[in-house]
């Protein structure tokens, strides 16, 4: 998974702790996320989609996510 992505959508929520409150997930999680570069898992690609506005499912998971899917 591209970190650029959860670093883009920690500034966007104002830090790891409102980015978890959005994604109903830990703080811990979120690091996890970033800092291990491990993917995201399915069940929060869509609602980190949503969040973001601007990405889709494909550029979070292409392993799981075609290319022409949308949210």
């Amino acid at each position: 998974m591209d970190t650029n992505i959860i670093s883009k959508a920690i500034a966007k929520a104002g830090g790891v702790s409102a980015l978890s409150r959005e994604m109903d997930t830990y703080p811990q999680q979120i690091q996890h996320w970033r800092d291990r570069n491990k993917p995201l898992p399915v069940k929060h690609v869509v609602k980190m989609c949503q969040f973001l506005g601007d990405v889709k499912p494909h550029d979070i998971r292409p392993d799981v996510f075609m290319a022409h899917w949308e949210v």
